[in-house]
């Protein structure tokens, strides 16, 4: 059986070969953490060709640790990357999860976006994510958000901003609510997982 909200209580710690490290799971802090992995050049930190990147990675991603075990961690840097970028995804997705195609822009953006996002969370399930204590679990904000319906305004900005058709009005409504472009090094990568996640709200 596929892990589940409904089987599972999110985690509160995050294995690193084999170890559990106690983590900061509240959704607040992994918006943060998300930004920050935007910037980390995967390939490069295990291929290391472009030492000037590497040096800014490594800054980035103490400050990652920093953020998700509030200290470091005597673990290898790769695989600190690959298991936050793990908890980072919450629960499994299930195999063949029917998702339209991303969109080539941004649909939308943690930070920037977050006032909607507690708004409709707060609307559908009643959870006033303004009122949390630090306890709200990012996984359980991954299950929300993504299971929010086309009613909200997130989710019909989130439709707007993927438009592709031709009509010159719903163009330049798209655009009047399009999200700034990222300036990170790494983003599309991020935005594309996201997107095959949460395309369908």
């Amino acid at each position: 059986m596929i892990e589940s909200l409904a089987n599972t209580k999110p985690p509160e710690s995050i294995k690193v070969n084999g170890s559990s490290y106690p983590v900061n799971y509240h959704y607040l802090v992994w918006i943060e953490i998300l930004d920050l992995l935007d910037d980390v050049d995967l390939e490069n930190l295990f291929t290391g060709e472009n030492k000037e990147s590497l040096k800014e990675d490594l800054e980035t991603i103490l400050q990652i640790e920093d953020l998700a075990f509030g200290m470091r961690i005597p673990e290898n840097i790769v695989d600190i990357v690959l298991a936050v970028t793990g908890f980072a995804a919450g629960y499994p997705q299930p195999h063949g999860r029917t998702t339209s195609p991303p969109s080539p822009r941004r649909l939308f953006d943690f930070e920037l976006d977050l006032n909607s996002i507690i708004i409709a969370i707060r609307n559908q399930s009643g959870i006033d994510l303004s009122e949390d204590e630090g306890l709200f679990h990012w996984w359980r904000f991954l299950v929300e958000f993504s299971n929010l319906s086309g009613d909200h305004h997130i989710c019909k900005l989130m439709e707007l901003r993927a438009y592709n058709g031709d009509d010159k009005e719903m163009k330049k409504a798209r655009d009047a609510v399009a999200l700034p472009p990222k300036t990170s090094r790494n983003h599309q990568r991020f935005n594309d997982e996201m997107d095959k996640l949460f395309y369908n709200c």
